[in-house]
């Protein structure tokens, strides 16, 4: 009937004579096909395919040997009748499509479709019998299903991967797939305008490998996560190059990445856990698949057109009117490939739904999903008749319904075959010795779960990356980063411990979005702070002992207190949309985030119970995670200005960190107190393959800290790696052999002779040398600087004792300080509902805004000024990272002091530069008042040759957005040091509080080292801190003030928490007395 009804649509009926009709049929032409027309001959012969593999399979159903008879008839006989009659369908077909206009009707038609007939019977002699055993064995045997599930999903992954079969060697195929652009050594040219399309297409190629590395890593003979990586690598080369001989399919190197990726994901999967684990708790359970939810919920809406297409209520009922209801009607008019994508992502997409209900439902209900499928299409097809360009197509709601049938049966199969506990794939390894059951469920579960949070850990990381890089504050994108953390936390809590870190260190994307109240750090915090109260952890009667209130170091954080609130004092309202700066009386109230959320991460960790050892493996591993990602952005930064071995040049990498465009040591900073994390790492980690990348990763930090050539943070840097070294080498010689001390010195010095080496090549070059020569003059300078600083601030005890109010230093060295000296100023104005900028006139300040131009590019800026002084505003094109600026292009917009709007235009260019290469500088657009007055702007715009806008937010009708206000008036705005700014700020309570703080901190990170190795790494991360503080600022960012609070505060609870673990060890409670039952 399929074959029938598809051969026969759009099923368009007109009346032709009998006599006309047989006439027709007995002419039936012989086309000349060609490539486009070659595709079409190839979809008539795979409909016919299954015809005649299926039948002549069916009749071997009962046969269990090639030579055997069924119901007396041989399979040849059989496969002969089965073409015979596929043949005379065809011959039938063909000549009922000469009723229905829209059918092209030809002898190449009839040839393919015999052809495919009699290719599929012979498929089925040659293999049909044991693809039937297979499909018995999946669908019918008691034993569990899964080696057969997984051949039929191999042969359908291969057979869709080669669709539709339209092979061909000729040129013209390579030639056509070049010019529709569906070929590329790395990325097809039709996926590059579509990044985020393109990125879900290989996640999704990703998943769908990921059940080869489940077999790779549970099979006879194991692979791990690299081997599968490479033979996942090698799968996906060999599909892609054969792809490249397919005309309608892309072939892409990515494609082969991703499905390595899958691979090693599926084998890391399979050695994690084991085993397929269906009985989840009741309330995790639910947790995950609602996160799942949600992201699929955001995918499908992308993939509907939700955020890419203008929405119009306007007409929508003659929309669904003009729809054809008739199902595949669609599908018709489009390529086989196109169509057969189409359907493919329909039913992933709404399996998902039988998925999910297979496994919250005790009970099988495939209707009732099938239903619920359908309900869920309908709605979403629905809305495509408001989205402008879409096109709904009701067949999605039939074949929503049957994924989700078909899912929910095959996981109630897989449930009802499965073990009570757990659904275990087949091993075939030598049996271990046995364990008590009591015993082997510990190990089992202890095992199960840590590497089930080391791979949630991993997979939420991956989503907040990509979700905060691929769309910088996109709202959909900040949902999913934040589903994906909460779903983490929430069913590994101690994995908080490994996303903060990491967070601090790599979604800071200001330099991208501008400065906002609420970014995905804060949001995941806030999350934190309501997950400490209701996740069931924190309500655990059998964890309460580890609660025995906070530790003495969280009542010292009081202390910094009555600091935030003066600081908050003079704030009457918080404006959403003004422009940050440390002018903004809001300022303090930004930077008391920091405080804020150490204090929640603090409160959480204490509630959830969550022991010494695993929070500083967490803790520990975040950092190394954290470094990786800003060595990783540091020097490819540098790569981008300068080359690798370029040190004479005076380029300093800036780093990650949007905090650095007021200046301050943020990176050296971060690297110094990071490293030591990785220095343990490479020689405390279990894993070989662990301890030599983070060996590379403590040189490639070592690197990326000279290149910032901040002579602070290089000296602070080397002593903490030649500390942790030693300490770490120190702390192993007790109890040890004279072998394993002589590994151990060994692993120091192969540790430390490259960081040595890599510092002295740096530190001898012009650049850093010249730098070291002014030492003497910028110690001076520095003194004086602290002299000026502390006069600026008030000199009554209520201020020495309280400080000034945190965030108070800029505003108060900017109103105090030279004139001369005073850095320019912007300043968002709204009056009468509209918004526009004002620039006050000063020196080395700007305002930036990220954007995509082309070098030599012809380019228009215009906007709105009005001045009551001579005045105008420089506009710059230029290759800047935050801080730097190398090739610009200049236009200078002046307008006459009358207080009038006038509206200018001037042309602009960016040069282009020879120089510049891969990877890709990043460019800016940058404002600066170079007159002597104030002078506003509005409407500000780019315009290329083709009218297209290059600019987001000119009319700065959406506050801040995308613009980046920087200085090069460091002074102005830090005290450049981390005591005097504290006492400055918070004053002699708060000086108290901070030493407390730091005491109790390093305290407890050194107790609780005992039990864990990273804690080591924590105080000397306090110690790092330290250092650079001592002449520079490091927690006038509200990144940096969290992680160094949370650092000490997490060290003095886990440390007080490891001390009391040892005296009940030492000192057991007594057991109660256990009632006798007569």
């Amino acid at each position: 009937m399929f074959v029938i009804y598809g051969s026969l649509l759009p099923l368009e009926f007109h009346a032709v004579p009998w006599d006309t009709a047989v006439n027709s049929f007995m002419h039936m032409p012989w086309l000349n096909l060609g490539l486009a027309s070659r595709i079409d001959w190839l979809a008539n012969a795979l409909i016919y395919f299954p015809l005649g593999y299926l039948a002549t399979c069916a009749a071997m159903a009962g046969t269990t040997s090639p030579g055997e008879q069924t119901r007396g008839v041989p399979p040849w006989a059989a496969a002969l009748l089965f073409f015979c009659l596929g043949s005379a369908l065809a011959w039938t077909v063909e000549f009922a499509q000469i009723f229905f206009p829209q059918r092209t009707v030809s002898l190449n038609d009839v040839l393919a479709e015999c052809a495919g007939t009699a290719i599929g019977c012979v498929a089925g002699l040659l293999f049909g019998r044991p693809f039937v055993q297979l499909l018995a064995r999946a669908m019918f045997a008691e034993a569990p299903p899964l080696v057969s599930l997984f051949w039929l999903y191999f042969l359908s992954y291969a057979t869709l991967s080669l669709f539709p079969f339209d092979f061909s060697t000729a040129s013209a195929v390579f030639d056509q797939k070049l010019a529709t652009g569906h070929a590329g050594w790395w990325l097809a040219p039709i996926h590059l305008g579509d990044s985020l399309r393109a990125g879900l297409q290989f996640f999704g190629e990703a998943l769908l490998a990921i059940p080869f590395g489940i077999a790779l890593g549970r099979g006879p003979r194991s692979s791990r996560w690299p081997a599968a990586w490479f033979l996942g690598l090698g799968f996906g080369a060999l599909i892609e190059v054969i792809q490249l001989f397919l005309l309608s399919t892309t072939s892409q190197g990515a494609s082969a990445l991703s499905r390595a990726f899958g691979f090693s994901a599926g084998a890391a999967i399979a050695a994690l856990t084991g085993s397929l684990n269906l009985t989840l708790k009741s309330g995790t359970k639910g947790l995950l698949l609602m996160a799942c939810a949600a992201v699929w919920a955001l995918v499908l809406g992308y993939l509907a057109g939700w955020g890419r297409s203008p929405v119009s209520i306007s007409g929508w009922w003659e929309r669904a009117a003009s729809l054809n209801y008739l199902p595949f009607y669609y599908h018709y008019y489009v390529g086989e490939s196109r169509a057969l994508t189409s359907l493919l992502q329909c039913l992933a997409s709404y399996a998902c739904v039988g998925v999910a209900t297979g496994l919250l439902w005790a009970r099988p209900r495939p209707v009732l999903s099938a239903g619920l499928a359908a309900l869920i299409a309908f709605g979403l097809e629905g809305s495509k008749l408001i989205l402008i360009g879409r096109h709904p197509d009701p067949t999605n709601v039939l074949i929503a319904a049957a994924a989700a049938w078909a899912a929910h049966r095959i996981v109630h199969r897989l449930r009802r075959q499965a073990p009570a506990a757990s659904l275990s794939l087949p091993q075939m390894t030598n049996k271990a010795p046995e364990l008590a059951a009591d015993q082997q469920a510990i190990a089992l579960d202890t095992a199960v779960t840590a590497g089930n949070e080391q791979l949630a850990a991993m997979l939420a990381t991956a989503v907040i990356l990509v979700a905060s890089y691929a769309a910088p504050g996109n709202h959909a994108s900040t949902a999913l980063a934040l589903t994906a953390y909460v779903a983490c936390v929430w069913c590994y809590p101690q994995t908080v411990l490994f996303l903060v870190p990491m967070s601090i260190g790599l979604t800071d994307v200001a330099s991208y979005t501008g400065p906002r109240w609420l970014d995905t750090l804060d949001l995941a915090m806030l999350a934190t702070a309501i997950l400490a109260f209701v996740h069931p952890s924190t309500r655990n009667p059998g964890i309460q002992e580890s609660r025995r209130g906070l530790p003495m170091a969280t009542w010292l954080l009081l202390g910094l207190v009555p600091g935030v609130l003066i600081g908050l004092s003079h704030l009457e309202t918080i404006d959403p949309i003004a422009l940050l700066t440390p002018l903004d009386l809001a300022w303090g109230a930004m930077q008391s985030k920091g405080l804020i959320w150490a204090f929640v991460l603090t409160v959480f960790v204490q509630r959830s119970g969550i022991s010494a050892d695993r929070s500083g493996l967490m803790l520990g591993r975040g950092m190394v995670i954290a470094l990786a990602g800003v060595v990783m952005l540091t020097v490819t930064e540098r790569l981008a200005f300068v080359g690798p071995l370029d040190f004479s040049s005076d380029y300093r990498a800036p780093g990650p960190f949007s905090a650095i465009a007021l200046g301050g040591a943020f990176i050296e900073c971060f690297l110094a107190a990071a490293t030591p994390f990785a220095v343990v790492a490479a020689m405390r980690e279990r894993r070989r393959w662990v301890r030599w990348s983070c060996a590379v990763l403590v040189m490639g930090a070592a690197y990326a800290t000279m290149i910032t050539f901040s002579r602070g943070g290089q000296v602070v840097f080397l002593l903490m790696v030649c500390a942790t070294v030693a300490l770490l080498a120190m702390r192993r010689f007790n109890g040890r052999h004279l072998g394993q001390l002589r590994q151990d010195h060994w692993k120091s010095v192969l540790l430390v002779a490259p960081v040595g080496v890599i510092a002295g090549v740096i530190l001898l070059a012009p650049y850093a040398m010249s730098r070291f020569d002014t030492l003497g003059r910028d110690a001076t300078g520095r003194l004086t600087h602290w002299k000026e600083g502390l006069a600026f601030g008030s000199s009554n005890t209520f201020a020495t004792l309280f400080g000034n109010g945190m965030g108070s230093f800029g505003r108060q060295a900017y109103v105090l300080g030279d004139p001369k000296e005073r850095p320019g100023m912007f300043e968002l104005i709204h009056a009468q509902g509209h918004h526009w900028l004002r620039s006050r006139p000063g020196s080395l300040s700007y305002l930036d805004q990220r954007v995509d131009v082309i070098p030599s590019e012809p380019l228009t800026v215009t906007a709105r000024l009005r001045a009551s002084q001579d005045s105008g505003i420089q506009v710059l094109l230029c290759e800047k990272d935050l801080v730097q600026s190398r090739t610009c292009g200049a236009a200078r917009l002046t307008v006459p002091a009358d207080g009038q709007w006038h509206t200018v235009s001037e042309p602009i260019t960016l040069p282009f530069n020879p120089l510049a290469g891969w990877p890709a500088r990043p460019l800016r657009l940058t404002l600066f008042s170079g007159g002597a007055g104030a002078i506003e702007v509005d409407d500000l715009s780019m315009i290329d040759a083709q009218g297209q806008q290059r600019l987001r937010n000119g009319d700065f009708e959406d506050g801040p957005a995308h613009w980046m206000y920087s200085s090069d008036r460091h002074l102005t705005w830090h005290m450049k040091n981390l005591w005097l700014q504290v006492f400055f700020e918070l004053g002699i309570v708060g000086v108290i509080a901070h030493a407390g703080l730091l005491v109790a901190g390093l305290w407890g990170a050194r107790r609780a080292a005992g039990t864990q190795p990273y804690f080591l790494a924590a105080a000397m991360a306090l110690l790092a801190f330290q250092g650079v503080g001592l002449i520079d600022s490091v927690i006038d960012s509200p990144r940096f003030l969290q992680l160094y609070l949370s650092l000490a505060l997490l060290g003095a609870l886990l440390g007080r928490r490891e001390i009391r673990r040892r005296r009940q060890r030492q000192h057991p409670a007594p057991r109660r007395a256990e009632r006798s039952h007569a």
